[in-house]
Order: C-alpha cells, then sequence, then structure tokens
C-alpha cells in the first residue's frame, strides 16, 4: 500500500499593498526640504556683469543624481507641473529683484500649472525668460505654443525669443 504523501504547508498569498503616493521618492521630495534651487549667473558680454540668473534645480534626495533623473520620476507619476510649480516658487522667493531664466519642462505643459494666474511667475517684479529642456514632440507644438503665447501675454518671455 502507498503512503499517503504530505501535503505542502498551505501558503498564504496576498497582492503586495498598494504603494502610497508618499511612498515614492519623488513624492516625498515634493512635501519636504529636499528639493532647492541653485542660481547660476546670465552676464553680458558687453559689459560682464550679471544681468539676471538661471535657476537650476537641486535635490539632496539620494535616489535622483540630477535633475533629469528628478524630472524622469515627475513624468512618470504625472507631477512634472507639481514639481516645476515648486521649483520656480523657490527661485522666485529666493532671487526676488533679479530677471530669471527658468527651464520648463515640455511635459509640464500636459498639466496646465503654468497658466495658472497664481503661478509664482506672475508674481515676479522683474523678468522671467521660460526655456523649454528638451525636445517637444511635433504633435504637441500648437499646444504648446498656445499656451506660450499666453505665459507670454502675461509678460513672461521664452528662451530663445
Amino acid at each position: 500500500m502507498a503512503r499517503p504523501t504530505k501535503s505542502p504547508p498551505l501558503r498564504e498569498t496576498r497582492s503586495p499593498p498598494p504603494r502610497e503616493p508618499y511612498r515614492e521618492p519623488i513624492h516625498r521630495v515634493l512635501t519636504s526640504d529636499e528639493l532647492f534651487v541653485v542660481y547660476q549667473p546670465v552676464v553680458d558680454l558687453r559689459t560682464r556683469r550679471a544681468f539676471a540668473y538661471e535657476a537650476l534645480a537641486r535635490t539632496t534626495a539620494p535616489e535622483f543624481d540630477g535633475p533629469i533623473s528628478l524630472f524622469a520620476a515627475a513624468t512618470k507619476h504625472g507631477v512634472t507641473g507639481q514639481l516645476g510649480r515648486k521649483l520656480r516658487k523657490l527661485a522666485v522667493d529666493g532671487c526676488p529683484d533679479t530677471p530669471l531664466f527658468l527651464n520648463l519642462n515640455p511635459a509640464e505643459l500636459n498639466e496646465g500649472w503654468l497658466v495658472q494666474p497664481d503661478d509664482p511667475i506672475f508674481q515676479h517684479c522683474e523678468d522671467v525668460y521660460l526655456e523649454i529642456t528638451e525636445d517637444v514632440p511635433l504633435s504637441h507644438f500648437a499646444q504648446c505654443q498656445n499656451m506660450l503665447n499666453e505665459v507670454r501675454g502675461r509678460g513672461v518671455h521664452w528662451w530663445p525669443a
């Protein structure tokens, strides 16, 4: 007679718990002091004097090795507009009396933050120049141009002009 085989112990299988938004590093960066800007002078070559500053995104979060990975995570999680707005606020608050050059990730144009009347760029007393940081797909060119024209109509410049 064959001996009954011992069945393996039952294992409970569970789905992993859903990831909470604050557990993603990008969400943590947006709600912490791990995000800051540094300023690079923009120099007039004729006078050899700084006439503006370019605000550059930086983070102390160990998960990001620079602005490219920071914005890649923001794009992946749909918070590029939120990240851009926080950076614009930091830039304007940190350099209130000088013209600013601000980088703009094209993904921000899909989220509508930039054209909000309370965006920090509209509170800055000096000139603001926006520079799109990467190639915009041709399919988004009309949308991009319309949004930038709206921003330009409110006194903000885009670079190159």
